[in-house]
This record gives C-alpha cells, structure tokens and sequence, in this order.
C-alpha cells in the first residue's frame, strides 16, 4: 500500500478499504481499515496482526514510503 493511496480488497459482496495516513507510524490512526460506512485506526507496527470486519491484517514490511500487508478473512 502506497501512502495516501487508497487499496480496496473485495471478496464476494464483501468490500473493504484500506488507507495509510501521512502520521508518525506509531500513531493509533496510521493506516485505517473500512467496512462500509465505518473505519476502524491502527498503529503500523511491523510484524503486528490486528483484527478488523472479519479480517485478519498483518503488516509485512513498513518502509518511508509504502507499507505491506497480509490480509485473510477469518
């Protein structure tokens, strides 16, 4: 996921949205995850699993520029 560039992930009539802000990585609201018209905030955290709307999101790599994530539904 680049920065500031919205990723959509959507399986089946399910969507979901993912967006990373331009905050301090350790901010609680770095990159958010949504479902609808609801978003919930998380820190970028590298090695970190969070669970959000029936997904299971790991963030992979974080580097300056864009962060990976592994995302599954559970």
């Amino acid at each position: 996921m680049v920065q500031g560039q919205p990723s959509y992930y959507d399986e089946g009539k399910n969507e979901w949205g993912f967006a990373w802000r331009f905050l301090p990585t350790d901010s609680p609201n770095a990159f958010l995850v949504t479902s609808g018209l609801t978003s919930e905030g998380f820190p970028v955290t590298e090695g970190a699993t969070y669970r959000a709307f029936g997904l299971e999101i790991r963030v992979s790599e974080v580097h300056t520029d864009y962060i990976v994530l592994l995302v599954k539904t559970v």
